[in-house]
């Protein structure tokens, strides 16, 4: 599943990004092909599991995350990368579950995303205010906890709300960097929230079009 070229600015994902992107489109493909998939269905129930546990301490899903970070870290907690890979790929483990269409799906932000779940403009506020939690939590258990809560959502709507976990990852690493990473991260999720894709405003000023010729 393919976005429209020109809808907005593609953003260059790391090698970590890139990693994870192939590692949850592999896992995503095999989901989706064979609902009966034993292997598959067992992988993403212990990659949901983990997500209740600290990032890297699950021996089970190591190759599903800690095998996607390109460098071998001497710190003795989980780097940033790791936590983040981690943490992102349990949320599409979580995102994915029951659901039979793709929920990773290139270049899509978590603002973006976000901004899909608007229905009407009294949802505005406090889907904005969900973004928000995660974007300020100042601490990477608040972060997380904010993350999963909103995956939640774009779970729940129907058809569910789709996000490139791969982008996830970098933007979760930048956050639990701080400073002038996170810094970056609140200025593309609050770019993409606010702004409208072109194609949602056509289809918005095309309904707004057609109600007011039928109430003529």
């Amino acid at each position: 599943m393919t976005q429209p070229v020109g809808e907005r600015q593609f953003q260059r994902l790391s090698d970590l990004g890139r990693a994870v992107n192939g590692s949850v489109s592999s896992l995503q493909r095999r989901y989706l092909s064979d609902a009966r998939d034993t292997d598959i269905l067992g992988r993403l129930a212990r990659l949901r599991q983990s997500l209740n546990r600290e990032p890297g301490t699950t021996p089970e899903v190591w190759d599903d995350t800690l095998a996607l970070v390109p460098e071998t870290p001497s710190d003795q907690q989980a780097t940033p990368r790791e936590r983040a890979v981690c943490i992102a790929v349990g949320l599409y483990a979580f995102h994915q579950q029951g659901r039979r269409v793709p929920v990773h799906v290139a270049d899509v932000s978590m603002g973006h995303a976000a901004r899909r779940l608007i229905g009407v403009p009294d949802d505005e506020p406090a889907i904005r205010k969900r973004l928000q939690a995660i974007a300020l939590a100042d601490t990477e258990a608040g972060v997380e906890r904010h993350a999963r809560s909103m995956i939640s959502l774009l779970k729940s709507a129907d058809p569910p709300v789709a996000l490139d976990y791969g982008r996830l990852t970098d933007d979760l690493a930048a956050l639990y960097r701080g400073g002038r990473w996170a810094e970056s991260v609140r200025l593309q999720w609050g770019r993409d929230f606010v702004r409208q894709p072109k194609r949602e405003q056509r289809a918005s000023e095309d309904s707004s079009h057609s109600t007011h010729t039928t109430e003529g």
